[in-house]
């Protein structure tokens, strides 16, 4: 499956909608850079991002995959429920959710966001990056 690139805004849009304007308290990446190597990967970012309330928002069944009839129309304008079911199985599951985001920062497509790239992820999250229950 092709995946088309999204911009930052549209991920961040996506992320408003998917879980309000609930990211945004870490001011910089010691707090998603597990291994301390100044550079978040894509296994840190995802660990991460899961602890963040944008897809539990939609996963009215709480079995940790949300379907098109759970996310609606939301994923149109980010280039359909397609875009994000990676595996083409019907369902978007965390995982594939948080790749998709990290795609979009991961400018160098090197599988790593450096400070750069992270910078640029949580200017478009207002700046910061509040934790979820988990």
């Amino acid at each position: 499956m092709t995946f088309r690139k999204i911009t930052g805004a549209s991920v961040v849009a996506l992320c408003v909608a998917l879980g309000g304007a609930a990211f945004a308290q870490d001011t910089d990446m010691s707090a998603w850079d597990a291994d301390e190597d100044m550079g978040v990967s894509e296994e840190e970012f995802i660990k991460e991002w899961d602890r963040s309330p944008a897809y539990d928002t939609y996963d009215m069944d709480t079995d940790e995959e949300l379907t098109a009839e759970e996310v609606g129309t939301e994923l149109e304008e980010f280039g359909g429920f397609e875009m994000f079911d990676e595996d083409g199985d019907g369902v978007i599951t965390r995982e594939e959710f948080g790749n998709r985001v990290f795609t979009e920062y991961d400018v160098d497509e090197d599988a790593y966001l450096d400070e750069q790239e992270f910078s640029g992820f949580q200017q478009d999250q207002g700046g910061t990056w509040e934790r979820g229950a988990n």
